[in-house]
């Protein structure tokens, strides 16, 4: 079994990173998809995404349902979580506290919800080894990294704060 760290960006230009710290979540956009709890597997959200999307390349469609599967799906309470803010020389460190939620009554930006604890919200980037910064500055907005024994790593550098 590989242990996961997952990484979540704030959006195009950091725009969700301080309501992330500001309210102990991480969350996404891709409301059109509506409640990620709908979809039974990965191909049925796929097609989903497909049907919102028809003009997008295969391999865009199979990015962007990766990631919406990962935070419906993959995610598990327990899992720790890093949100490197864009523009800042920080990173954030929490714990995922929550199940997946819909939250279509919510920001219209972040409909699809996780809770989590904040070990540290400004920690500097530099307190990370350059193999983890450069996992955590990839252009996706959710992946995991599970190479170089990421959460091992991270957990030790929460249990030093």
């Amino acid at each position: 079994m590989n242990v996961t760290l997952w990484v979540v960006k704030g959006g195009r230009g950091g725009i969700r990173e301080e309501r992330f710290r500001a309210r102990s979540v991480i969350a996404i956009g891709w409301g059109e998809v509506g409640d990620l709890s709908q979809y039974p597997g990965r191909d049925a959200l796929r097609a989903a995404y497909r049907g919102w999307h028809p003009e997008r390349s295969e391999g865009h469609v199979n990015t962007q349902a990766a990631q919406l599967w990962a935070f419906g799906h993959r995610m598990q309470i327990g899992d720790p979580v890093v949100v490197p803010f864009l523009g800042q020389p920080v990173i954030a460190i929490g714990e995922i506290t929550g199940p997946y939620r819909w939250a279509a009554d919510g920001d219209p930006d972040m409909p699809h919800v996780r809770e989590v604890t904040w070990h540290v919200t400004d920690l500097p980037r530099v307190a990370f080894d350059p193999d983890l910064r450069y996992s955590f500055g990839g252009s996706v907005t959710v992946c995991s990294v599970t190479r170089n024994n990421a959460e091992l790593r991270v957990r030790a550098m929460i249990d030093d704060l």
